[in-house]
């Protein structure tokens, strides 16, 4: 067992996070939570699912991956942030909870108070992807073609305030002009709506390291 104090934990996907935990005792005792709010299948999805197996062999205790996707991670923060500050409930958060802090103007939750930050564990760059037959070899070559367009192009991203909704808005502050969001919910979606269309493109995440 462990000492709850010392929050030796490793789990989670950019961060992992939990309602601060008051108290001590043997930890865990019994199985511990892993939730994030969004779609099964996707990378977030996938990367606690890889980290909760090893995370359980050290702990001494099964950890459990729940999805309850919705508004952007925010429907899966409320409910951490109601969860009794008992070490069993964690919560896998990628760069998203921040942009959403910044995005929504009212959440169910306080996002500098009402968790406690415990480790990064994974890093990953964004990949934009279209259509393999597309024109677009580089981003040049999408500033190129979006300025021409009479048609706008369209970004599939995660939805408002999730990072490629953000780097979407940021690039209108350069020279990316004459395109269009939409939002594609899972992420193993939008590689097959890419293919299908040499006007859609849209971020994915490639992981490439963790933390030990």
């Amino acid at each position: 067992m462990t000492d709850i104090s010392r929050r030796a934990i490793l789990a989670g996907l950019s961060a992992c996070c939990a309602t601060p935990v008051f108290g001590k005792g043997a930890w865990p005792e019994r199985p511990i939570t892993l939730i994030h709010g969004f779609p099964p299948g996707g990378p977030v999805d996938v990367l606690s699912r890889i980290l909760a197996e090893p995370l359980g062999r050290r702990l001494g205790q099964p950890v459990i991956v729940e999805a309850k996707p919705g508004a952007t991670g925010t429907t899966a923060a409320g409910l951490v942030s109601r969860a009794a500050p008992d070490g069993y409930t964690l919560m896998a958060v990628p760069a998203t909870f921040t942009g959403t802090a910044a995005m929504f103007r009212t959440l169910p939750y306080n996002p500098t108070e009402d968790f406690t930050f415990i480790s990064s564990t994974a890093e990953y760059p964004l990949v934009l992807i279209t259509h393999a037959d597309s024109e677009f070899r580089t981003l040049a070559d999408v500033v190129r073609v979006a300025r021409s367009r009479e048609t706008p192009l369209q970004f599939g991203t995660a939805g408002i305030g999730s990072i490629m909704h953000l780097t979407r808005s940021c690039s209108r502050r350069r020279p990316i002009s004459g395109c269009n969001t939409f939002p594609i919910k899972a992420a193993c979606r939008r590689s097959p709506i890419c293919s299908a269309s040499d006007s859609i493109l849209s971020w994915i995440r490639r992981p490439r390291s963790f933390s030990s």
